[in-house]
């Protein structure tokens, strides 16, 4: 019975609120065809609306003289005086606004209304007049609650990527003309490095001043080379070295033939010891030893190939150690000026030119003077052109850095052209 009761209730308060919204969507669809001159609509749908408010308040009443709260648990305790008030009050709305249409019809507009089953069915938007954001923000008494536009300052996406791209361009050409310097920079290091420009640049500068010495008979190269060898010697000698390895090789051939005697030794006596004995029970060794002796053997064999590369070594040593020696001692420099004396007269090359104290030729003392005046001025011409090209490289970044590199160029384009440069300088 109480779950009767409870689903009846259920149903009751279903069927109001069916009737009470029904009422509510042609009362507010009669207010839009009223404010768009449909007065026989409007009137209709008023008519409409106060029908469908007075079933609501109808049921509301049964069910507010019926409703036990105890019965129906999930419903609060004022549910029924509550829903009488509210169809009550909204059917007083949808009379009082009836009566006025039905008073403005009469008197002014005369329309005839349409009969409700003729009325066309209330759509999703067509009970509302849409109104744009731009009205609503655009009010000066909104403005005045709501302030300015909090979205003003922010900087479209696009904006954003626009200024990526462009600094990254800036960026791209900057490295393109760093990466083209020291390209350049390289080029002539490596190849005044390989001529050995300067060293020799040096030497025959001496020469032509008559200061040439000991020390610069010797080719740098040989130079450092007997530092380098000197202070490897002085740390472990060659010598030393080879000898620790000769008696490494010795300790290590000496055990090796002794684990490979004590092998042999205990599978003799195994084998001794089963002839003298029928009831000698042990195993013979061999099977047991078997991965033993092949590591024996590929330690020899390991053993074998290095004497053989310690052979190469001491080998090669001893084609070089006179050579060495003499590097190392101090008659290289006598050496050396033995041998450019023989080699005097051998050509008029600048790389080959008589290195000896005394010149023989005062017009072959001129040429060379000459010459290393020559290449002197084109040195310096190519560190001006070094410096020059890096003052333009850093009058380019800041440029690019300050946008002046893309702005119009206010100067006449053919008087730039016109101006001399050099093939360094660049017209920004």
């Amino acid at each position: 019975m109480g779950k009767g009761i409870l689903d009846r209730n259920w149903v009751t308060v279903i069927q109001a609120k069916a009737k009470y919204f029904t009422s509510v969507t042609q009362f507010q669809r009669g207010l839009v065809d009223d404010a768009a001159d449909k007065h026989g609509e409007a009137l209709a749908r008023f008519t409409l609306a106060e029908t469908n408010a007075k079933e609501a308040n109808r049921v509301a009443l049964s069910f507010a003289s019926l409703f036990v709260n105890q019965l129906s648990p999930n419903l609060p305790a004022d549910a029924g005086p509550s829903l009488q008030e509210l169809t009550k009050a909204h059917l007083a709305v949808c009379t009082t606004q009836k009566n006025d249409a039905q008073k403005a019809n009469d008197l002014i507009y005369n329309a005839v209304p349409p009969s409700p089953e003729t009325l066309p069915a209330v759509d999703k938007t067509s009970a509302t007049t849409p109104i744009t954001i731009q009205e609503v923000y655009g009010s000066p008494d909104v403005q005045k609650v709501i302030g300015q536009d909090i979205f003003i300052k922010l900087i479209p996406l696009s904006v954003h990527e626009s200024a990526s791209v462009y600094s990254e361009e800036k960026a791209k050409l900057a490295r393109s003309e760093v990466e083209k310097v020291e390209v350049a920079e390289g080029e002539v290091k490596s190849v005044l490095d390989s001529l050995g420009v300067r060293e020799g640049l040096s030497r025959y500068k001496s020469m032509v001043e008559g200061s040439i010495g000991r020390e610069e008979e010797v080719p740098l190269d040989v130079r450092r080379w007997r530092d380098d060898i000197r202070v490897i010697e002085e740390r472990e000698p060659v010598d030393r070295l080879l000898s620790q390895l000769a008696s490494l090789k010795v300790n290590v051939q000496a055990e090796l033939d002794g684990i490979s005697r004590e092998l042999e030794n205990e599978s003799r006596d195994c084998e001794a010891m089963r002839v003298k004995y029928d009831s000698w029970t042990q195993e013979p060794s061999a099977s047991l030893t078997k991965v033993i002796r092949q590591d024996l053997k590929s330690h020899f064999s390991a053993l074998e190939a290095a004497s053989a590369s310690d052979g190469q070594v001491v080998q090669l040593w001893g084609a070089v150690n006179s050579d060495i020696r003499l590097l190392l001692s101090e008659e290289l420099d006598v050496v050396f000026r033995e041998s450019v004396e023989r080699s005097s007269g051998q050509g008029e090359s600048l790389l080959d030119l008589d290195v000896s104290s005394e010149m023989k030729d005062e017009e072959e003392k001129r040429q060379i003077e000459q010459l290393v005046n020559e290449i002197e001025d084109r040195l310096n011409g190519l560190h001006k052109i070094s410096k020059e090209r890096d003052q333009v490289l850093k009058d380019l970044k800041e440029k690019v850095n300050q946008d002046s590199l893309f702005m119009p160029v206010k100067t006449d384009p053919p008087s730039c052209r016109s101006r001399p440069t050099t093939s360094h300088t660049s017209c920004f």
